[in-house]
């Protein structure tokens, strides 16, 4: 999925990720260390698919062929955003100042965890899962 902000303000509507972690990947092809990272990203997205984790991918780059061009290579297949920049919407509201950068929002959309750069994250996000599972669990049997 891509989508530009421009078009696409979705991702601000609460209903769509309740009772879900949600995992924001800031990014641009033209980083380096962006580059590096991504295959942790894409093992993530693999080792999470069907669990209540939202991936969220937001493009710094202002190109949006290149950013197209890139993510389909490269089978990025978790939702994609171009913000086109530092100065975007997204950016703006996160402070992204550097990247890459990933932000953890818990399943009640409160922020557990902030990185710049390739940090291990996948412990952090195997806890959230498992709460937002209890919640879905309780929610349906009506607890």
């Amino acid at each position: 999925m891509h989508y530009d902000l421009s078009a696409s303000p979705s991702w601000r509507e609460p209903g769509w990720r309740q009772y879900k972690v949600l995992l924001i990947d800031f990014w641009a092809t033209w980083c380096a260390p962006c580059k590096e990272a991504l295959p942790r990203i894409r093992q993530i997205a693999k080792k999470f698919q069907g669990q209540p984790l939202v991936i969220m991918s937001v493009s710094l780059d202002e190109d949006e062929k290149k950013w197209k061009d890139f993510v389909g290579k490269n089978q990025m297949t978790w939702p994609q955003y171009r913000d086109g920049g530092f100065t975007g919407p997204i950016a703006t509201l996160f402070g992204v100042h550097a990247i890459p950068q990933t932000f953890t929002i818990d399943s009640d959309g409160v922020l557990q965890d902030s990185h710049i750069g390739d940090e291990a994250i996948e412990g952090k996000l195997k806890k959230l899962v498992g709460q937002a599972r209890e919640l879905q669990a309780a929610e349906k049997t009506g607890h």
